[in-house]
């Protein structure tokens, strides 16, 4: 293996060797020319391909400085000129390219005279930049002012106080628009406002506060009522699918829906008012019944249906498939010979079956308004079918006889690929099988998911 991986090594570093080689004459040809930017280019390309290609090194050493001094000469004329934001971009790129060149050995000469210069006409700029985009913050002009720091920043990071007053010009407007909707109580948009200025800030001015104002004002709390129910199987169900609701309310992505335990609430059932949620709640507001939750959640199981199927068993026909010798009588030789012979094997199925439907309210308890209602209805079934056999079944073949000791014009033989091989799959088939329990805890789940998703999409400020 190490001897594979050290050919490989040794075919990689043969190519890029070779492709170096032709780039370098490539090279040479444009520097004769008189074309030495894009020699400049080329010779980069094959030092990249072969970092110790001495030909290509000297040639980018050359080519590379003359490059970098055409734009050393642009920075000049414009410092020249008074064009400080040209100076200062121009300068920049023929630092990159010094940098660029650098990373591959090649050292070129940019003397500190120039940098001086740079300096000189860098603060130029920034300043009256700095200027600028002070002034139109504090005019409010926070589209403006942003990007003009970020450009600040980007050229110099530590300028002055630029990076306190970009936060500034990119959040306040958030930070405004957050506290314009919780004045006018939309409290959910308010949330995400502070919690975008604050993810990204790590703090602003009193965010983390209205955040939490508009959290707690955006809340819903929920009570559940518990779910009426017919009879006493329906009774558990109704019990468990309050635990996994929950657990699935307080789970939801949103942060707006949480159950709280309301004594008040929950200690009267829905059975009492004809399964009529606002009902419940002018009752509850009636005898002065002082209420912590902002919303119940009422519903009923309307039927629970299990059917436990019986194990059926189903003979059929068929055949076994084995091969004989034989002898020829015209030419006296053994030969091979397919026979069939009759046999019986049994087909069994089985199916579970349940069918759940319940109904569902979520009702505010300010206006006894429902804001969420449906009724949930979903079946599941598991079913088992398979063959069994007493001897091989692989040697099985599909098919029909109407008398085991006779022949008959009616017996007929399926030997072709795709009967046996579904009849091979009958006794490959699962043997076990959910039972109505199970499937009455997979759609107890289901049915939670479902009115928990139909919950969070309730949202009072649309």
């Amino acid at each position: 293996m190490k001897y594979i991986l050290s050919l490989l090594l040794i075919a990689i570093l043969l190519l890029s060797g070779c492709k170096s080689k032709r780039l370098v004459n490539k090279a040479v040809k444009l520097e004769n020319s008189g074309l030495y930017t894009d020699a400049a280019n080329m010779y980069y390309y094959s030092l990249d391909a072969n970092s110790n290609n001495i030909e290509a090194k000297v040639g980018l050493q050359r080519t590379g400085q003359m490059v970098l001094e055409d734009r050393i000469k642009a920075f000049k004329e414009q410092y020249n000129n008074g064009s400080t934001k040209d100076a200062v971009y121009t300068f920049r790129n023929a630092e990159a390219y010094y940098k660029k060149l650098s990373a591959l050995g090649v050292k070129l000469e940019l003397s500190e005279e120039q940098r001086a210069y740079y300096n000189e006409v860098e603060d130029l700029y920034l300043n009256k930049s700095y200027q600028d985009a002070v002034k139109a913050l504090n005019l409010e002009e926070f589209n403006s002012a942003e990007p003009i720091f970020s450009e600040i920043l980007a050229i110099k990071a530590n300028y002055k106080d630029a990076k306190s007053k970009w936060v500034i010009a990119k959040y306040e407007p958030i930070y405004l628009a957050g506290t314009d909707n919780l004045a006018n109580r939309l409290f959910r948009k308010a949330y995400y406002d502070f919690a975008t200025v604050i993810d990204r800030t790590g703090g602003y001015k009193n965010s983390l506060e209205l955040k939490n104002e508009a959290l707690e004002n955006a809340m819903i709390t929920i009570a559940i009522v518990p779910f009426s129910y017919h009879n006493s199987r329906e009774k558990e169900f109704a019990s468990k699918l309050e635990t996994k609701l929950i657990r699935n309310i307080n789970n939801l992505k949103s942060p707006f829906y949480r159950v709280v335990s309301d004594r008040v609430v929950q200690s009267s059932p829905l059975t009492n008012y004809n399964g009529n949620p606002t009902k419940h709640i002018q009752s509850l507001k009636s005898v002065g019944a002082k209420v912590e939750a902002k919303a119940i959640l009422t519903g009923s199981v309307i039927r629970i249906y299990r059917k436990t199927g019986k194990l059926q068993r189903t003979e059929r026909r068929g055949y076994t498939k084995r091969t004989i010798e034989v002898v020829n009588k015209t030419t006296n030789e053994k030969e091979k010979k397919i026979v069939y012979d009759k046999v019986v094997y049994y087909e069994y199925r089985k199916k579970n079956l349940v069918q759940i439907s319940l109904k569902y309210a979520l009702t505010r308890m300010d206006n006894g308004e429902i804001v969420v209602s449906d009724i949930f209805t979903k079946e599941r079934t598991d079913e088992i079918r398979y063959a069994g056999f007493n001897g091989n079944y692989k040697s099985l073949v599909p098919g029909y006889w109407k008398d085991k000791n006779k022949k008959s014009d009616s017996d007929k033989i399926y030997d072709d690929r795709s009967s046996v091989y579904q009849l091979r799959n009958l006794f490959n088939n699962k043997r076990e099988m959910s039972s109505t329990y199970q499937i009455e805890t997979y759609l107890l789940g289901q049915a939670s998911s479902s009115i928990a998703k139909h919950i969070s999409n309730y949202n009072p400020e649309q």
